[in-house]
């Protein structure tokens, strides 16, 4: 299924789900492994925050100008990393409360 939407100067844009990759995966990646420090953490939350938007897009949630396509894929970016982040570190910590490293003497 192809999405059409029309940008400021009436060319439209196709926006499958390859054309959504083509077109901003990179700035995608790049917010991930910035945020993340890790690749493996960036491509968990690469992949979640590329399925939410493709079903978005989908679902016809997505801007219809060109600019904002790109804002919304960025803002919602980040929105996914700063929360996965925060899940993960929240896990993180009760491990640690919850199962103490043992000393060994």
């Amino acid at each position: 299924m192809v999405l059409s939407h029309t940008s400021n100067n009436n060319k439209e844009c196709s926006c499958s789900p390859e054309t959504l990759y083509e077109n901003h995966s990179a700035v995608m990646y790049g917010i991930c492994l910035k945020l993340s420090g890790s690749e493996k953490t960036a491509n968990e939350i690469f992949q979640q925050a590329f399925g939410e938007i493709n079903a978005k897009f989908l679902m016809g949630e997505m801007g219809d100008k060109q600019d904002s396509i790109q804002l919304c894929v960025i803002k919602h970016t980040y929105r996914v990393a700063i929360n996965y982040l925060k899940i993960t570190d929240v896990k993180a910590a009760l491990k640690r409360i919850f199962h103490p490293v043992q000393m060994t003497y």
